[in-house]
């Protein structure tokens, strides 16, 4: 079991099923930031995507957020809500089975289905309920491994950040934090072209962005451009988010 600020994680470093030692401790100084935050007097609607054992989703559940975890890997959902049963937030946390393009599909066509004003239905409580989510966190796999990569991987982030985005709440706006740990994509142009990525997913969204922070890896990993370059591969970006455009 492994302890980060009062969090507690089980981990399997020797599973070969597991992804790298079983935990991302890249991500440990972001999953704290983000919960600092959330405002534990509102009811803080959180979407984590590619969740894996729930390093951000507990963060967020013990500031006081409902979250939906979502990952494609049954294993790391079940790893998961262990976790989360072992810190006490289990009522707070809904997880997901599911890939994320897929999930992000559904919840897109839920909140058409609410703000169609003149879609007819026989029965209102057949159509689900969605307001959006206030704070949302997208931390795909590495999409680009190679240079040769970086083409295919931008339409794919451009897609994923674009369907996030939309699921932001319409009226309230709220946050997005997007992930990166592509060296490739974090090292283009001196880490312009991820950005540049976001502010294009925005237009497509129809969303204002404003960037309020962008983080690294946690002080613990390496990085020394000089000496190591794949050092420098994780960029996380937290976005403001403004309400819809028409």
């Amino acid at each position: 079991i492994a302890t980060e600020s009062k969090i507690q994680y089980r981990t399997y470093p020797y599973n070969p099923d597991n992804q790298k030692t079983g935990f991302y401790c890249d991500q440990r100084e972001n999953r704290v930031r983000l919960a600092s935050l959330l405002d534990a007097t509102t009811n803080t609607n959180v979407l984590d995507l590619c969740c894996y054992h729930g390093g951000f989703a507990l963060h967020c559940a013990k500031a006081g957020a409902t979250v939906t975890a979502v990952d494609s890997s049954r294993d790391a959902i079940d790893t998961a809500r262990s976790n989360a049963d072992l810190n006490g937030c289990a009522e707070t946390i809904t997880f997901v089975n599911s890939d994320i393009e897929t999930f992000l599909k559904n919840e897109r066509t839920r909140a058409d289905l609410l703000e169609n004003t003149q879609l007819e239905v026989d029965d209102e409580a057949s159509v689900p309920s969605f307001t959006g989510y206030d704070v949302i966190i997208l931390d795909p796999p590495k999409l680009a491994p190679s240079l040769s990569s970086l083409p295919r991987a931008t339409r794919k982030y451009h897609s994923l950040n674009t369907a996030a985005l939309n699921l932001i709440h319409p009226q309230n706006g709220g946050l997005l934090l997007s992930c990166t740990c592509s060296a490739a994509m974090t090292q283009a142009e001196g880490g312009r072209q991820f950005q540049r990525m976001l502010q294009t997913a925005a237009v497509s969204a129809k969303r204002s962005v404003k960037v309020l922070e962008v983080w690294g890896a946690s002080g613990c990993h390496v990085r020394n451009p000089a000496a190591f370059p794949a050092g420098e591969y994780l960029t996380a970006v937290l976005l403001f988010v403004g309400p819809k455009m028409d």
